[in-house]
């Protein structure tokens, strides 16, 4: 069962990818990830490069744990992303408990 609750997105655009922004943020993500003892529930996807953009997904228990990270990396809230993305930062079986709507 999907949970009803918002996850967080960050939209890059092709310009702020040459610049490797996608990678800082991944970078500090992996930091607070870490630093909060990597809980199961909290994780960040990344979608495919489409028209130039790509999207960073933030689980919602990102919010709980790391709601300051959220607003230095101007996340915002967007509904569950699409299926066609890949996990970036998180437990193994992240991946799988998204596309089970465990997360």
């Amino acid at each position: 069962m999907v949970q009803s609750v918002r996850w967080y997105c960050v939209e890059l655009t092709s310009t702020q990818l040459a610049f490797n922004r996608h990678e800082a943020i991944r970078a500090q993500f992996e930091e607070v990830f870490q630093m909060t003892l990597e809980p199961p529930d909290m994780a960040m996807f990344s979608s495919v490069l489409m028209g130039g953009v790509l999207c960073l997904y933030f689980s919602p228990a990102t919010a709980s744990y790391a709601d300051t990270f959220l607003k230095l990396a101007h996340a915002e809230p967007c509904g569950r992303p699409a299926e066609r993305i890949k996990l970036s930062v998180g437990r193994r079986d992240c991946l799988g408990r998204f596309r089970a709507g465990e997360l």
